[in-house]
């Protein structure tokens, strides 16, 4: 018999946590968040925007199976912000401008409340015009279970999503506890962590719940910042997509979310520090310098930590840290094993 999942237990959604095992994950994610809102008092660079909402869309779109084509949704993205001086394509499809829609509405609502009515808006923004006859705007009307068959023959229930008739109530309840505001950093952090594995356990829609979840934790950031920020949420979900799977999965079986949030926050924290790298560009190749020196001791040294190098005598140890979570933060290294004994490792090979 298999374990229950989070909905069919007697306390659903009263999730608990324990919020000092995240001390350190908090107090990062506070740091970048307020970095993050120094930089939005500066305009946003509109391409830049732009490119990081095309990489949004095309990225939460793959994690689904869904391919769109990027052109599109540039070309999209560009006319509707009226950013000039980029190619645009005459080309057409649904499931390219579906997605390019989407970004668009998750950026203009950011400050809007939450609301069953913004989720189904949300839906038909993204899935109109689907060829395969989904309910674009409306909530499922069928069971949703994920099996899958062991070596052995045997079927597993990996998911199984609350009946139809429950989606309605469960919704309802969801919009009341993630209705209000999040002010400091710390709560922001653990209300865009918790929303999350809440939303998906639901699983409202048809399809395009992953999309839309990952949209929500924007929002979240959004709201936090007080200002709409064009985040990469998708693509830094999949730079960890199998630990993400993992989590989400022990997340679904449980209401304890302290280890959920142990793996999310740190996420989101890199995030911020992907959107403050691209907001700031290294002045003087000083940091760059530096980055491609730490680059190259993973390189040669993989699976080393930050006290490796330091003894390098590269830079000063907040040099050296903001190097890494900047290389991290771009994809070019990655951190494997516990984070007492654990490495980073570099991402991309080598080039002469």
């Amino acid at each position: 018999m298999p374990s229950s999942f989070s909905w069919q237990l007697p306390d659903w959604p009263a999730f608990t946590f324990a919020r000092s095992a995240l001390r350190d994950e908090l107090a990062e994610f506070a740091r970048a968040f307020r970095a993050a809102e120094k930089a939005l008092r500066q305009p946003q660079d509109p391409l830049v925007v732009a490119q990081t909402l095309t990489a949004e869309a095309v990225t939460t779109s793959a994690i689904e199976g869904v391919e769109v084509d990027a052109a599109i949704v540039m070309s999209s993205i560009c006319r509707a912000l009226g950013v000039s001086g980029v190619p645009l394509t005459a080309a057409r499809d649904p499931a390219s401008e579906g997605a390019a829609r989407m970004v668009l509405a998750v950026r203009e609502d950011w400050n809007a409340p939450l609301s069953a009515a913004l989720l189904r808006k949300w839906h038909g923004t993204l899935l109109a015009g689907d060829a395969r006859g989904i309910r674009a705007g409306e909530f499922r009307r069928d069971p949703v279970r994920v099996v899958r068959v062991d070596r052995f023959g045997e079927m597993e229930t990996r998911f199984e999503a609350p009946p139809p008739e429950r989606v309605p109530d469960e919704i309802e309840r969801f919009v009341a506890i993630w209705k209000a505001p999040a002010e400091k950093p710390a709560d922001i952090a653990l209300k865009a962590a918790f929303q999350h594995p809440h939303f998906e356990s639901i699983h409202p829609f048809e399809d395009g719940n992953g999309r839309i979840g990952r949209a929500l934790v924007a929002k979240i950031l959004a709201e936090g910042l007080g200002h709409p920020i064009a985040l990469p949420v998708s693509s830094f979900v999949a730079r960890h997509r199998r630990a993400y799977y993992d989590e989400i999965n022990a997340a679904s079986r449980s209401l304890d979310w302290t280890s959920w949030a142990g793996f999310f926050v740190p996420v989101l924290t890199e995030l911020l520090d992907g959107f403050l790298s691209a907001a700031h560009e290294p002045i003087d190749g000083i940091n760059e310098g530096i980055n491609e020196s730490i680059l190259r001791l993973v390189r040669n040294h993989p699976g080393r930590g930050v006290p490796f190098f330091l003894a390098s005598g590269k830079a000063s140890r907040a040099t050296v840290e903001r190097a890494v979570r900047a290389l991290v933060a771009a994809g070019r290294i990655e951190h494997r094993g516990s984070r007492k004994t654990g490495g980073y490792f570099a991402t991309q090979p080598d080039t002469p």
